[in-house]
């Protein structure tokens, strides 16, 4: 069963996505955005999920780093958030983020 991590301050969202997600993925979760580096180094996880908004460090921050570095590089992050404006598609898509709208 592939691996995926999801990140989100929301421990409500947290469990939502679990509930959701655990019949066909192994979920690995954080509600600490300091926690990303070092649980995408040890799991290698298929795939991130990536909530903007949280607190010491955004979703923009951890993006870029994730995508900064060879090892994480290639994992996909998807990106979760409340916010609905289009620039933030661009901007994440800019610092390594994937549009899942084109794989439709």
């Amino acid at each position: 069963m592939q691996k995926i991590l999801v990140v989100d301050d929301d421990r409500s969202m947290l469990s939502l996505l679990r509930v959701r997600l655990s019949d066909t993925y192994n979920i690995i979760d954080t509600d600490d955005p300091e926690q990303v580096l070092g649980l995408a180094l040890q799991h290698k996880p298929a795939a991130i999920l990536l909530d903007l908004m949280m607190p010491r460090y955004s979703g923009f921050e951890l993006c870029q780093c994730l995508h900064s570095l060879s090892y994480t590089s290639r994992t996909p992050i998807i990106v979760i958030t409340g916010e609905s404006s289009q620039r933030y598609k661009a901007h994440c898509q800019s610092l390594g983020a994937r549009d899942s709208s084109k794989n439709q």
